[in-house]
């Protein structure tokens, strides 16, 4: 989740929700405030400042400053050409769509690009290259790209199993030898029983490597390899 939508969906008493919206309303400008300049343009003690941070899961001001406005920089900077959530109108004509249907997939491609961190990258590309099997995770829409890696894995001699039946990752997960990695896709990184997987793979000190999308969220909050999507 984005920090804006915690600001925006938490739970709040009457005074953090004045402070969310300041918080909201500041964007950018925060960049050279402080707990005590916060505090005292929405009337509270620096004290409940740092504590409401720290329920949206933050150490403390100077983190949820830094996180947020890397955030708002983000945002800023990318789908400038088109709205990812509403790309064309009902009166565009058909070339119209197809022409913006395909930016929206080149923006999002660009995007993902621009997400990618070199070590973390290599680190996955290690953890792939020294296990025999691999086992994917994944339900939904992202299944067809699971099944391209695979077509494209099986090219250079590895072995992938994908699981679309949460039940049967999570016996895999039990019981498979430490020569397996496993990948696991989570767009929202909330799926329950995709959650349950993760823990158990921690739980047995078993490789795996997340792809979820920008933002926190409990997935991406468990993994030391996290690739994320636009």
């Amino acid at each position: 989740m984005l920090i804006r939508e915690s600001l925006e969906k938490c739970p709040m008493n009457p005074n953090e929700k004045r402070l969310g919206q300041y918080l909201i309303d500041q964007g950018i400008q925060l960049e050279n405030a402080t707990v005590r300049t916060v505090a005292k343009e929405v009337f509270l003690a620096p004290s409940s400042v740092v504590r409401f941070v720290q329920k949206l899961g933050f150490e403390g001001f100077n983190d949820f400053k830094k996180q947020y406005l890397e955030e708002i920089r983000y945002l800023s900077t990318h789908f400038q050409k088109i709205d990812s959530n509403r790309p064309f109108s009902q009166n565009d004509k058909n070339i119209v769509i197809a022409n913006k249907v395909g930016l929206l997939y080149d923006e999002t491609l660009q995007d993902t690009i621009s997400l990618l961190n070199h070590d973390t990258l290599q680190e996955a590309i290690n953890r792939i290259e020294k296990k025999e099997h691999i086992a994917i995770v994944v339900s939904g829409a992202q299944k067809g790209i699971a099944y391209t890696f695979k077509e494209k894995m099986m090219k250079i001699g590895k072995k992938v199993d994908i699981f679309d039946s949460m039940d049967e990752a999570f016996y895999e997960a039990c019981y498979c030898s430490s020569n397996t990695l496993f990948i696991l896709i989570s767009y929202s990184g909330e799926t329950s029983k995709c959650l349950f997987i993760c823990h158990k793979l921690i739980e047995r000190k078993l490789s795996f490597i997340t792809i979820t999308t920008y933002g926190t969220n409990s997935l991406s909050s468990q993994s030391d390899c996290c690739l994320y999507v636009s």
